[in-house]
């Protein structure tokens, strides 16, 4: 579904999107992030970011944040430098880069995102969960609110939260 929708935002002409899951939990009022994309605008340039998520990070079933640092391995893949995948720094108070991030439950993707995206999948085709895919193309700019906006419910059911699938993470 997310690759319709990304497919679709493309096809329409959209420049910037919000995605989001049935999974998420409003805990500030979403109306802050219009003023969160001109900021980040401002700090970085309209395309200086492809997907900006409106919250830390990604939580588990009991609501901690859980850090994403590697890459699950693909057969046909290899990124061309897996240490941006451990990226996480302070850019302002209110946003950090990152260079991976599990969860696509709400986002919000440029146009030039949908791209890298799009380009990606239909290169190397889809291998894992969307997830775990959508940071791997090499030039994917990635970045987060320091605060939570709208997140994940935390115990909501997940289609792939209980597979074992394997990560890459030292370097």
């Amino acid at each position: 579904s997310h690759l319709s929708i990304l497919q679709d935002a493309w096809d329409s002409g959209y420049e910037t999107i919000w995605v989001m899951e049935d999974d998420i939990e409003v805990i500030e009022n979403p109306h802050i992030l219009s003023q969160y994309i001109k900021e980040l605008d401002s700090l970085v340039g309209v395309n200086g970011w492809d997907i900006l998520f409106t919250d830390q990070d990604t939580k588990d079933q009991k609501g901690q944040y859980v850090k994403c640092l590697g890459y699950a391995p693909r057969p046909n893949f290899t990124p061309r430098n897996i240490e941006r995948f451990q990226e996480q720094h302070l850019i302002s108070s209110d946003f950090r880069k990152i260079g991976a991030r599990y969860g696509a439950y709400s986002m919000i993707v440029r146009r030039q995102g949908m791209k890298k995206i799009l380009d990606f999948i239909k290169q190397y085709k889809i291998f894992l969960p969307y997830d775990m895919e959508y940071y791997l193309p090499d030039d994917m700019n990635l970045f987060a609110v320091t605060h939570d906006v709208v997140s994940t419910l935390p115990n909501a059911l997940s289609d792939n939260g209980s597979p074992n699938y394997k990560t890459s993470n030292s370097i």
